[in-house]
């Protein structure tokens, strides 16, 4: 979608970010990592930092 310069939205139902801080949403963006540290996907399927 970003390729395509669709904007794209994100957020969380909490299924595996299970934490009220925005900021665990973003790590999870940008890592691909749940917040135990578990890897759930490739870098292809994350944003990096600097993405918009």
């Amino acid at each position: 979608m970003l390729e395509l310069g669709i904007s794209v939205g994100a957020g969380t139902d909490a299924t595996r970010v299970a934490r009220y801080n925005p900021f665990a949403a973003l790590y999870w963006l940008v890592s691909g990592r749940t917040c135990g540290g578990l890897a759930r996907y490739p870098s292809g399927n994350r944003l990096s930092r600097e993405e918009e």
